[in-house]
């Protein structure tokens, strides 16, 4: 298996869909498109619980990141990401399903 340099960053990753993108992410593939998957949740979600595939040789690694909160300003969420996403500079590709006040409407 070529080693992929993309690495997926999932919003939302604890909602409905999110969690599935995730899941399908981490599915052993032998054109795996991805090297790591960083999951942001906004609540507290240990990696055992998630039911998420188990690291393996043929996955992407997977990095999940807690406490993330959508709500704030937009250089606090550029803060967060850098000081908690590991190697968030080689994020390739960005899965969102999250809501974002600069997102929503009155």
């Amino acid at each position: 298996m070529a080693e992929s340099s993309h690495h997926a960053l999932v919003v939302g990753a604890s909602g409905l869909i999110g969690w599935s993108v995730v899941n399908q992410l981490m599915q052993e593939s032998p054109q795996q498109p991805f090297h790591k998957v960083s999951a942001l949740v906004n609540r507290t979600l240990e990696l055992k619980d998630s039911f998420w595939p188990r690291p393996s040789p043929g996955r992407p690694e997977l990095q999940l990141v807690s406490s993330v909160d959508l709500l704030c300003t937009e250089d606090e969420l550029e803060s967060f990401l850098r000081d908690n996403v590991v190697d968030v500079t080689s994020v390739s590709h960005v899965y969102y399903f999250g809501k974002h006040k600069f997102l929503m409407q009155d």
